[in-house]
């Protein structure tokens, strides 16, 4: 697990029961965090009261004398901006909302795999911290560079046209790679040059990014040039490129063959090779703001164009190549700046996923405010690794982490490429949403689910090859309107999604294990399906989840059975369709009969066994009310 350790971060950790307190300073010691624990909220305030160097707090919810959350509350109204995690002994949904909204960074339960869930969200609040501020001084750099650069063009419309035009150009592209190539054509072409070499200074050599040649027709590095192979040239003062950028000195050498104030021995030989006549030859450095020396740009042969003669590069040529070489410096400069920050958007990109911000109106995660929210319609996917406690406890930290990152890679990319996006990684469970840029909203999550489990396959036979067990998810679906947005505080804000939609997929993958099937999907998911015909559905029961009154139907897709399983319920449907309406219409004995012959047919099928047991129940003792058939889970 990487870790951010710039300087000694101390944790402090306040929780009533003294065993969490030492389990949770061992593991976080093992980490190589300082760690100070306390028994409650006020001795956690007054401890951080006489040492504000803590890098982050760990508080329980519920604690004698002063709860996690008055505390919570307590530093923030104090303006503290400590990143805090709740700990609580059970999930209740007001309270998790209360403790972000009040600007926790994270809200995480306690329980054999909470050790595993601090520690990521540790990691997690430290690492967009870092980011969040990073970028912010990225963005207010380049802000800040954007304004003098157009200080810099105003000055330049006045005096020559023509290079506030070229300046326009190189300013508007963002690609280094591009504008160092426009660099030297744009130079070349206000100097009348033949040809230009460009080198960028890095570690103390100047290295070889592009060569043009008109005449010779020679075009290396840049976007269409062939391969620059060229070795970097040493800042040595015999070489009139090396002594421009050390002297930060403007070079113009009128006739080549006659100066003896450089080494030319590499244009002669380059002469004699290529035929060619290198005679005149202006250097310029390339200096940026700061007055640093970024680069060299090298122009030869100045051609008259009424002539065509090699000349002297003459004073108002040279005025325009400085003015050109200094705006390319900033240019370069901006270009560096703007890459920096689109490899920072991409970082922050795993956090918060780009279509998160879509769905709030916006380009560039800067541009994200607190508290902005947009609601949606969208199916909501969970999936979670079945038995993964037991898989967890018999490998290391380091194992677990690997054998979740090779699990995602093979399930991610089967989201994303059916129009999904991972919102959230909670533990071993994925949550994922689906807009319905493919085939609808909820076509989508469900041939994302059967991809899942497909790739699963292909997961599990990888894992055979090196002597592991075999492992298996439960999938569930539902579709409907949520809320997206932003929750937290000014330095620690995180995206959510939160809704009865939301809290009723979760429930329904739970479903995946009383049933023992690997997908299911609630009623409204179907509803929303544009080509239910093209999946294999069966419906699996009437439930009521806890804290819904309205009891919904659930159906299992089956379309990732193994092929033998899945034609054997294709082949039996119709029998399993009508024991199921047999058995909603009270009649017990007839639905035996149908479940009692299937289950001979479908052996390994849990729901078959499971309705042929509610019926014999029901013969003994029969259920007082209709609702009696619906299933509370």
């Amino acid at each position: 697990m990487t870790k951010l350790k710039e300087k000694e971060q101390t944790i402090l950790i306040a929780d009533d029961e003294l065993l969490v307190r030492e389990v949770l300073s061992e593991m976080l010691t093992a980490h190589g965090y300082v760690v100070d624990a306390v028994s409650n909220g006020l001795e956690a305030y007054e401890q951080y009261k006489k040492n504000s160097d803590y890098t982050l707090i760990i508080s329980d919810m519920i604690m004698p004398v002063m709860s996690g959350l008055d505390l919570l509350k307590k530093l923030r109204e104090e303006g503290s901006d400590i990143p805090v995690i709740i700990l609580s002994g059970s999930y209740d949904v007001s309270a998790a909302v209360e403790a972000i909204k009040s600007g926790a960074s994270d809200y995480v339960l306690k329980g054999q795999d909470a050790e595993e869930a601090v520690i990521i969200s540790i990691q997690k609040a430290l690492e967009k911290q870092q980011i969040l501020r990073s970028n912010k001084r990225l963005v207010e750099d380049l802000a800040e560079k954007s304004k003098q650069l157009e200080t810099f063009n105003n000055v330049l419309k006045i005096t020559v046209d023509k290079l506030t035009k070229v300046g326009a150009s190189l300013m508007s592209e963002r690609s280094l790679a591009k504008l160092l190539d426009m660099i030297v054509r744009e130079s070349r072409d206000v100097t009348n040059a033949d040809g230009g070499t460009l080198y960028v200074l890095e570690d103390d050599l100047l290295h070889f990014k592009i060569s043009q040649n008109r005449s010779l027709n020679i075009f290396l590095g840049g976007i269409d040039g062939g391969p620059a192979m060229f070795p970097p040239l040493a800042l040595n003062e015999n070489y009139v490129s090396a002594y421009a950028a050390m002297k930060k000195e403007i070079v113009n050498i009128p006739d080549v063959y006659k100066s003896d104030q450089f080494d030319f021995t590499g244009p002669k030989r380059f002469d004699e090779s290529a035929g060619y006549n290198t005679k005149s030859m202006l250097v310029l450095p390339m200096i940026d703001r700061q007055g640093v020396v970024i680069g060299v740009l090298q122009l030869i042969n100045s051609i008259d164009p009424d002539t065509t003669e090699i000349v002297e590069f003459n004073e108002s040529l040279i005025a325009i190549a400085q003015a050109l070489a200094c705006q390319a410096a900033v240019c370069i400069e901006n270009a560096k700046s703007y890459e920096t920050i689109q490899k920072k958007n991409i970082a922050f990109g795993r956090f918060v996923p780009n279509q998160f911000l879509n769905f709030l109106g916006k380009v560039e995660v800067e541009h994200v405010n607190l508290g902005d929210a947009t609601e949606q319609e969208l199916s909501v996917l969970f999936s979670d690794i079945r038995q993964f406690t037991s898989i967890s406890e018999k490998l290391t930290p380091e194992e677990n982490f690997r054998f979740l990152n090779e699990y995602l890679r093979y399930i991610g990319p089967v989201i994303t490429g059916n129009g999904g996006f991972i919102d959230k990684y909670i533990g071993d469970a994925i949550m994922a949403l689906f807009p319905g840029i493919h085939a609808g909203v909820a076509d989508d999550a469900v041939i994302a689910a059967i991809g899942m489990r497909r790739r699963l396959s292909e997961y599990n036979e990888e894992r055979k090859k090196s002597g592991q067990a075999s492992i298996d998810i439960g999938i569930g679906i539902n579709t409907g309107t949520m809320t997206l947005g932003t929750i937290g505080f000014e330095t620690r804000m995180d995206s959510t999604v939160i809704g009865d939609t939301v809290n009723l997929a979760s429930r329904i993958e739970g479903i995946t294990k009383k049933y023992g099937i690997p997908i299911v999907i609630s009623e409204f998911t179907i509803r929303e399906l544009r080509g239910p015909g093209k999946f294999h559905i069966r419906e699996i029961d009437i439930v009521r989840v806890k804290g819904k009154e309205e009891p919904i139907t659930v159906y299992e897709i089956f379309d990732a059975d193994p092929e033998g399983v899945k034609e054997a319920k294709i082949k039996n449907l119709k029998a399993y369709n009508e024991g199921l309406s047999l058995y909603r219409a009270h009649r017990w004995e007839d639905s035996l009969k149908v479940f009692s012959g299937l289950d001979k047919l479908l052996p390994a099928d849990d729901v078959v066994r499971l309705y042929s047991e509610r019926c014999r129940n029901f013969i003994e003792a029969p259920p007082e009310r209709s609702d009696d058939l619906v299933v509370r889970l």
